[in-house]
């Protein structure tokens, strides 16, 4: 895998509409077909439209939204991928919004050493690496004894702002669990 500051969905994206072309140009090549100006222009619109659909339908990004439908008495949750999902639960059901924290420990400190070792020689540390992460999230606790996380974030006062949001929007039908 690819240091996060150089992978990107659209570079992946890129990489396998070319490979894949790559693989049909051999292909071409071995059933004995001459190049020739058409077929690099539909190589070309091949490779841009294939870059597309794979950043549509294989390196997509998981969008998970949460709408509360006071009028309706509804939380609304849709979670969209390559298979999306859509669940609804009345607002009464929902006993308590908590904060989380979750610690991230790295587990492998002779692999992280190593890694820190051979990035340090090419010139490429990865800043942040191998450290212990504190993650704060938003929580819906519901009677149920289910817990759905609605927003998590590295910056505590991120999460401040969403749950005094939620709070102040929900109001009183809902208490705060601490």
């Amino acid at each position: 895998m690819l240091h996060s500051g150089i992978y990107s969905r659209e570079l992946t994206s890129s990489l396998t509409s070319g490979a894949v072309l790559v693989a049909i140009a051999v292909s071409l090549a071995y059933m004995g077909v001459k190049v020739s100006i058409p077929l690099i222009a539909i190589g070309v619109v091949l490779f841009f439209g294939m870059m597309v659909l794979f950043r549509m339908y294989v390196f997509f990004e998981e969008v998970f939204r949460v709408e509360i439908d006071k009028s309706s008495g509804v939380v609304n949750f849709f979670k969209k991928g390559f298979r999306s999902e859509r669940e609804s639960v009345p607002l009464e059901k929902l006993r308590s919004i908590r904060w989380g924290v979750t610690m991230i420990v790295p587990e492998n400190t002779d692999g992280i050493g190593v890694v820190k070792q051979i990035s340090a020689q090419h010139g490429m540390p990865i800043p942040g690496f191998g450290e212990t992460r504190e993650v704060h999230s938003v929580v819906f606790e519901f009677k149920d004894e289910r817990d759905i996380m609605v927003f998590s974030s590295e910056d505590q006062d991120e999460v401040d702002v969403v749950m005094d949001l939620m709070k102040n929007f929900i109001g009183g039908e809902v208490a705060q669990a601490d």
